[in-house]
């Protein structure tokens, strides 16, 4: 998932996992904040990383915090390995100085 704006410092950034299902989908993935869409889990801007064998739990809530980074899109790559789940997030929150 990428989502493009006008290139901005990136302060902070919450990512929240769905309340209602799906809790064990998201075992391993990467928050970039890059200035071009990334197309691959290797992609450079690697900010944050999230690496939990069971999966992330039902309505867990990421918060990337102390950013300082420019950035014109806010991307979330997720590697399962062999198993390809859709992505099943409920919310990303990007924080940015004005």
């Amino acid at each position: 998932m990428s989502i493009s704006v006008l290139t901005v410092r990136v302060t902070r950034v919450h990512i929240t996992n769905r309340s209602d299902c799906c809790g064990n989908i998201i075992k391993n993935s990467e928050s970039l904040f890059p200035n071009a869409p990334v197309t691959d889990f290797n992609a450079i801007g690697n900010v944050f990383e999230y690496n939990n064998s069971s999966g992330m739990p039902v309505g867990y809530v990421q918060d990337i915090t102390n950013l300082n980074l420019n950035g014109r899109y806010v991307s979330i790559c997720v590697d399962n390995g062999a198993t390809a789940f859709p992505l099943t997030l409920s919310e990303v929150k990007g924080f940015v100085d004005v």
